[in-house]
């Protein structure tokens, strides 16, 4: 009952979002110009738009295959490529992206891979995700700053503060990594303060959680120490893999016949919306994403494209993905469960 309560009041919260989003789109222009805007967009693009989409969900299916293999378990790669959507799925449609990892968890271990194999090699996939968008963006944004800094908007305060944010929790991971006694004290003093100042209610149940990630992370600070040239490879495809999402942005501005500014100009542009998002817990960033785009988009697609540009960037990198991740989240769970079913009346 808990958990039909839980998953209506996140449904409630998207439809919430959703409306939202339609609100301030329709804000900027009326249905009939963006559906004649749209029209003008050349195909091309658009395709070439969605192949960047497949291209990012694929790159996180060969670092999984990567890493797992090294580790001494080989996967197919159309199991990753399984496990890579259903992680995109669950991070899309729950509050600051918590959902995808324990999806994907599950997800492998219904295939027989071990739980502690997979939460450590999605632990090294998210940090090194982390280090790679917050990597991409300080450069981008530094050799683009004038520019940046023109349409960049009040979005500026939460970028620095999201960066802030990223900085510390790298560093924290960090210290998980090469430093699990000290970062284990910090974690057990800071909840034990917070729950002094009555913040927190339930200490035990965080401080038994809160080692169990400490755990995983021991456990793979060995391999992630002696295996330096492996890290560095998922780093440079973690960055392949950011620069193909930055991109459809865009592939979309191009194909409105748009080319005053340039392709770095605009993926500084979505790195720092990117970025300045990843710390809100929002269920894909829904609204405030829009908002934002609208923002600092407005002079570059021009009052005739911004709309337009909006529903086919965010249908694209968002709707899309949903959209494809909750047909194999579904498909794949009703496979196991035919199967679980036929073997069950097989005995």
């Amino acid at each position: 009952m808990k958990r039909s309560v839980k998953y209506l009041i996140n449904a409630a919260v998207i439809l919430l979002l959703l409306l939202l989003a339609v609100n301030l789109i329709l804000r900027e222009q009326s249905l009939p110009e963006i559906i004649d805007a749209m029209r003008s967009a050349a195909p091309f693009y658009l395709v070439l738009g969605i192949a960047l989409l497949i291209i990012y969900v694929a790159c996180e299916s060969v670092i999984i295959k990567y890493l797992t293999k090294h580790m001494g378990t080989v996967l197919k790669f159309r199991k990753c490529f399984k496990y890579s959507f259903v992680g995109f799925f669950f991070c899309a449609v729950t509050p600051s992206a918590t959902g995808g990892q324990p999806a994907q968890v599950l997800w492998m271990a219904r295939d027989g891979v071990d739980a502690g194999l997979s939460s450590l090699v999605l632990c090294i996939v998210t940090m090194i995700y982390k280090a790679a968008l917050v990597v991409i963006s300080l450069l981008l944004v530094l050799f683009n700053l004038p520019f940046v800094l023109g349409h960049i908007g009040g979005m500026g305060y939460v970028y620095i503060f999201s960066l802030l944010i990223n900085f510390v929790l790298i560093f924290a991971l960090g210290l998980l990594v090469y430093r699990p006694t000290i970062a284990e004290r910090m974690v057990i003093k800071i909840l034990g303060g917070l729950s002094r100042l009555k913040f927190i209610k339930n200490k035990d149940r965080l401080l038994t959680k809160g080692q169990k990630s400490i755990d995983r992370y021991k456990a793979g600070s060995g391999f992630i120490k002696s295996n330096f040239s492996i890290m560095f490879n998922v780093f440079i495809i973690t960055v392949f893999q950011r620069m193909c999402f930055f991109s459809i942005t865009y592939v979309v501005y191009r194909s409105f016949g748009l080319s005053e500014f340039s392709y770095f100009e605009i993926v500084a542009l979505q790195t720092v919306l990117s970025l300045s998002l990843d710390i809100l817990p929002l269920p894909g960033g829904m609204g405030a994403n829009e908002e934002g785009f609208l923002t600092m988009y407005d002079n570059i697609f021009t009052e005739q494209f911004l709309a337009s540009g909006l529903l086919f960037s965010r249908g694209i990198n968002y709707y899309l993905l949903v959209i494809i991740g909750a047909a194999v989240t579904i498909i794949s769970w009703a496979l196991h469960r035919r199967n679980t079913t036929d073997i069950t009346a097989g005995k």
